[in-house]
């Protein structure tokens, strides 16, 4: 099981096998989605910070990331895979932990840092992915600079799927964010990075 900065990601209870295929069985974090009224900036802080915590682990004996053709990395971490605000826990506007670890891997820290910033747009503001890239840097120590080129990335993992998502935004309290909105805030973030 992964030790990331407890309580950030669930403890490890017991694993074993049913006759419908394996459990794994995990500590419970407290918490829920991301309050829905809350604005994006207000979020962003909260988010910078959890990821700069969990790229604070390097890996170690984790499969590499298997991610194609992606731009230079500063760093090599502790990778989420899907890094967003519907799978970290709340408690206000404070993130309190992160669910969903299927994806993780060693991999550059950009590949989560753009997919962090890239739900910040989606949920309605790019000055929140400036303020997550902001309060990332000032925890985690590490200067990205530029990070078009991750952004670039994202969006074009993103852009054939990002309509179905609405059911994942749905399902954190923002039935707002259809597909049709979502395909229009993620073509206007692709021209804007030219």
């Amino acid at each position: 099981m992964l030790d990331v900065a407890p309580p950030l990601a669930p403890g490890y209870v017991a694993d074993g096998a049913t006759p419908w295929g394996p459990v794994l069985v995990t500590t419970r974090l407290t918490g829920g989605p991301p309050p829905a009224d809350a604005a994006p900036e207000d979020l962003a802080p909260a988010i910078g910070e959890a990821l700069a915590a969990v790229h604070e682990q390097d890996g170690a004996g984790l499969r590499v990331s298997s991610a194609s053709t992606t731009p230079a990395s500063k760093r090599t971490v502790l990778v989420h895979g899907d890094f967003w605000s519907g799978n970290l826990v709340w408690d206000g506007l404070r993130a309190v932990g992160v669910v969903d670890w299927t994806g993780a891997c060693r991999g550059p820290a950009e590949l989560d840092l753009a997919w962090a910033r890239q739900d910040l747009v989606l949920l309605g503001s790019t000055e929140a992915a400036r303020i997550l890239l902001d309060a990332y840097e000032r925890a985690s120590g590490v200067r990205f600079g530029d990070v078009t080129a991750w952004d670039r990335w994202a969006v074009d993992r993103a852009a054939p799927q990002v309509s179905g998502w609405a059911t994942n935004y749905a399902g954190i309290g923002r039935p707002d964010l259809t597909g049709r909105v979502l395909v229009e805030r993620l073509q206007r973030f692709a021209a804007a990075l030219g």
